[in-house]
């Protein structure tokens, strides 16, 4: 199975903090040394020093796992190996990983149920990449507001998606004005065109 590369684009103009985003993948039994190697990586790097979150994608050599168990027991061994090298499970992001509804509406609702354990019995942080959910549909804007609301009800810590769009801008507004104490009032009306009851 090739790896990918993640992608990250960041801004800075001191490029020697500008470090590539650490990303780990619980190997198959003949990718475990390289596996280990990046935890012991990433251990001894700057990235350590100034704090930088890893984040852990539910899937192992096999693909995505297809039930909530499987991929519980994924990040399981994500944080189990961390622990090794003294990277403490608040060091992690979880990605559960979704997957187009267009291929089996079913797969969303693995993806939250997943993500709501991994926040509740793991008591880790998740993120998300929201927008895959839509891949195939029509209005693809609508259906990412709406996944990450449902998604932000079942703890998602870092959305990864574009906060410009204006269904998902809208979606993060009304997560906020219920869960934020920054004057949301006025926050929720700017998203929501200024229209006061």
């Amino acid at each position: 199975m090739e790896r990918l590369k993640p992608h990250c684009k960041l801004t800075t103009q001191r490029l020697r903090l500008l470090k590539e985003p650490v990303v780990f993948t619980p190997a198959s039994s003949d990718q475990l040394s390289e596996w280990k190697s990046q935890f012991h990586g990433f251990h001894s790097s700057s990235s350590k020093k100034y704090g930088a979150m890893l984040i852990g994608l539910a899937l192992d050599g096999e693909g995505i796992p297809e039930t909530v168990d499987d991929r519980i027991e994924v990040v399981k061994r994500i944080v189990n190996e961390g622990e090794k090298y003294n990277i403490t499970g608040s060091r992690f992001l979880i990605d559960c990983l979704t997957l187009s509804a267009a291929s089996g509406r079913e797969t969303y609702k693995v993806t939250l149920e997943a993500m709501d354990r991994v926040k509740n019995e793991l008591g880790l942080k998740t993120t998300l990449g929201a927008s895959n959910v839509s891949y195939g549909l029509p209005n693809r804007d609508i259906v990412n507001g709406a996944f990450l609301s449902m998604a932000f009800a079942k703890g998602l810590d870092a959305p990864i998606t574009d906060p410009l769009q204006p269904e998902i801008k809208k979606a993060i507004d009304v997560f906020a004005f219920f869960e934020d104490n920054e004057d949301p009032v006025s926050r929720i009306w700017r998203s929501m065109g200024n229209q006061k009851p």
